[in-house]
């Protein structure tokens, strides 16, 4: 019964109160962890987690040095093709290979870094201790309602994903 219905636009004045610093969680993010609903925020294009401290991994030397001699392993969507292809852009080493319909690698012989990836539902992990992130809530709260965000979004996910294995 409330909709489209007129608003008065007579309204009383507002006060904006000074913040002495946004909250910063202390902990590091872990394999595990439950991320509440909204888990974080944007700030000059970089997202804030509410409940871990994230790292931005915003280099190549930073992401190549938090995945080193690692094989990691995503489970995902759409969102996950992103996040390989950000990988693709930043990491000169890496290619991409497919094995098929469903089995997917990306591989830096330099490094040593192996990426294999397709589906899953989050059902599935909850009990286990795997890193969830919500690529959905931090798209939400870039006041973007996209499908496939654009690089920002996706490279403050991948940076809240690497997070969890590379403090």
């Amino acid at each position: 019964k409330n909709t489209g219905i007129q608003i008065r636009n007579i309204f009383k004045p507002v006060t904006v109160l000074g913040c002495t610093g946004a909250h910063r969680p202390t902990e590091k993010c872990v394999t595990g962890m439950n991320s509440p609903f909204p888990g974080g925020f944007y700030h000059l294009n970089q997202w804030s987690s509410s409940f871990c401290q994230t790292l931005p991994f915003l280099s190549e030397d930073a992401i190549t040095k938090c995945l080193k001699g690692k094989t990691l392993y995503l489970l995902g969507d759409s969102t996950v093709r992103q996040w390989i292809e950000y990988l693709g852009r930043k990491l000169k080493g890496l290619k991409l290979i497919k094995n098929g319909a469903e089995s997917r690698v990306a591989f830096d012989a330099h490094s040593n870094i192996t990426v294999r990836w397709n589906q899953a539902q989050r059902k599935v992990f909850e009990d286990m201790k795997v890193a969830i992130v919500d690529a959905w809530d931090m798209t939400v709260a870039a006041n973007s309602f996209a499908v496939h965000p654009n690089a920002v979004i996706v490279s403050n996910e991948l940076a809240v994903a690497l997070s969890f294995f590379c403090h």
